[in-house]
């Protein structure tokens, strides 16, 4: 049977591992005094291995609770979502009261994907290295075999990883991190068990250990936080909550008093609301142009407006029409909206008017749970679209490696980096390899700020990789330590063919066919993919 081919295969169900807990109780001499804490806090400990605390379960957190795992540390991950797979699982619920979702106190939904979304890469290579994203892999978890899949297919992927490597007895779902602190002995947090200082059973360095503040929601209404908290302590925390659920909104003079729909790409659904209407997209990179194009098909026009476009390419109306009623218009960023529903843009192009906006214009980072009081600095900086500071888009250097941040990097190949990213954490932490100083970490931040600043690159683009991701990919299997292998050439050959094919072919890049240079990076792949397979205990069956 062929790799890239779709089939039912007969597997027997995984049978669930118990696994025993012991629960502690434990005190801290100075923070008796907490926010809410009323009473002892919490602990379940394993007898051997760091007791990591991983915030979010999707593609990062599912792959840090493996890698965790495997290094012998002690994993729980909190998920807030009645089930896991994170931005991959798709809602069908938006923020009624908010579309724009500019206001904190909005009921928030955390899904930002849209209906009809299909990967805009190819499937080889979103996989994890050890667990091909492939149907002979998935077993009966694969409904949809085409290579660039519907999300529907990504989701199933994670479920069938998650089953496969036996992760679903680490998450607590329905869970939502309120608070996380470090607790630093050095400044009198001794921590004590019935009246004596509790060694760590994981590290025993100098390093905090993690005062995590959770509380428990309701699965029929997973945006009201119960009025119960719980607080554990933990040896080290990652941060894998994902980035793409937080709006980031422009500053458009006129917005605010803009009479026609004006709403965030984070609550697009389906495109039928826009039928016969002029529609402003604003921001075209992949999002905002897959949007476009969806909601040409139904519209009378769009208009889609970016800050920068090819030099050689006409904007405006004389610009070419494309998409697939030929109906798509770029245009340059807007500047200005009325009243009237006119949208302005740069001298030149001439004033149009629009009945509907979509802002396609990316996330913010957002940690609410990390948020300190006045007095205390913050563990780390999200503003002007970056995190601040981070030694290797990773660790804030006062704080690591007891906390880490993964998935922060953009314009990648996401589930492999996730999973270097949390191959090199896990070592750390079980003290296999080592970070530099401090003072040398904050060195190579201030190394990589200069060398964007002389290059012209903007603030907001600091964790924007494209190409570099590959030496990034490289300098973190060296960081492991020499047990982890570089990714195969073909990753990278597929990549940059693809992507050159969807350049060439932008309205039909996806369904093939595909270019020579792809094809024989599909058979590499499929020579690695088979002997994985073959040598797979058993395809991940469905729990």
């Amino acid at each position: 049977m062929g790799w890239l081919d779709l089939h039912e295969d007969t597997i027997s169900t995984l049978e669930e591992e118990q696994r025993e807990q012991r629960t502690r109780q434990i005190e801290v001499g100075t923070y008796a005094n907490l926010v809410g804490f009323n009473g002892p806090l919490t602990e379940e400990v394993d007898n051997l291995g760091t007791k990591m605390c991983v915030i979010g379960a999707g593609a990062a957190g599912l792959v840090a609770a493996k890698e965790l795992q495997a290094e012998g540390h002690h994993v729980v991950v909190m998920e807030q979502s009645p089930v896991p797979g994170g931005v991959w699982v798709y809602d069908d619920c938006i923020e009624t009261d908010d579309i724009m979702g500019a206001q904190s106190n909005r009921k928030r939904v955390h899904g930002s994907m849209y209906r009809n979304l299909r990967t805009n890469l190819p499937r080889e290579i979103m996989g994890y290295t050890d667990f091909p994203f492939i149907p002979e892999m998935m077993g009966t978890w694969s409904k949809d075999g085409r290579r660039y899949c519907g999300h529907e297919e990504v989701r199933a992927y994670l479920d069938a990883y998650a089953a496969h490597f036996d992760l679903h007895g680490m998450i607590r779902l329905n869970t939502q991190v309120l608070h996380v602190d470090p607790i630093n002995s050095a400044a009198g947090g001794h921590i004590t068990v019935n009246g004596a200082v509790a060694a760590s059973p994981g590290i025993t360095s100098s390093g905090p250990r993690w005062r995590v503040v959770t509380s428990t929601l309701s699965p029929h209404d997973n945006a009201r936080p119960s009025t119960t908290q719980a607080e554990e302590l933990f040896d080290a925390v990652v941060v894998a909550n994902g980035h793409y659920h937080e709006p980031n909104l422009p500053s458009v003079a006129g917005m605010d008093s803009y009479a026609g729909l004006q709403m965030h790409s984070h609550n697009y659904r389906e495109p039928n609301m826009f039928k016969d209407k002029v529609v402003l997209v604003v921001g075209a990179s992949n999002s905002g142009d897959d949007i476009a194009r969806e909601v040409s098909t139904v519209s009378d026009k769009v208009l889609l407006s970016a800050r920068t476009w090819k030099a050689e390419q006409s904007l405006g109306p004389d610009s070419t029409p494309f998409g697939s009623n030929c109906n798509i218009y770029r245009y340059p960023l807007v500047e200005s909206l009325t009243p009237e529903g006119m949208a302005t843009f740069p001298a030149g192009v001439p004033a149009h008017a629009v009945d509907a906006i979509i802002y396609a214009t990316g996330y913010k980072y957002s940690f609410p749970f990390l948020q300190t009081d006045n007095e205390s600095p913050p563990l780390v900086s999200s503003e002007q679209s970056t995190v601040e500071p981070l030694y290797q888009h990773m660790f804030p250097p006062e704080y690591a490696p007891w906390i880490s941040f993964m998935g922060i990097p953009w314009k990648v190949v996401p589930f492999p980096m996730c999973e270097f990213q949390t191959k090199w954490i896990a070592r750390l932490l079980s003290g296999r390899v080592e970070l530099p100083s401090v003072e040398e970490m904050r060195t190579a931040i201030q190394a990589m700020e200069d060398k964007r600043a002389r290059e012209g690159i903007p603030e907001r683009w600091t964790h924007m990789m494209g190409e570099a991701q590959w030496e990034y990919f490289d300098w973190l299997s060296e960081a492991c330590g020499g047990d982890v292998p570089p990714l195969p050439a073909w990753r990278t050959k597929m990549y940059a063919a693809t992507s050159m094919n969807k350049k060439v072919n932008t309205d039909s890049y996806r369904n093939g066919p595909w270019v020579e240079a792809d094809h024989k990076s599909l058979q590499e792949a499929g020579a690695e993919m088979d002997a994985i397979v073959q040598s797979s205990r058993t395809p991940a069956a469905r729990l």
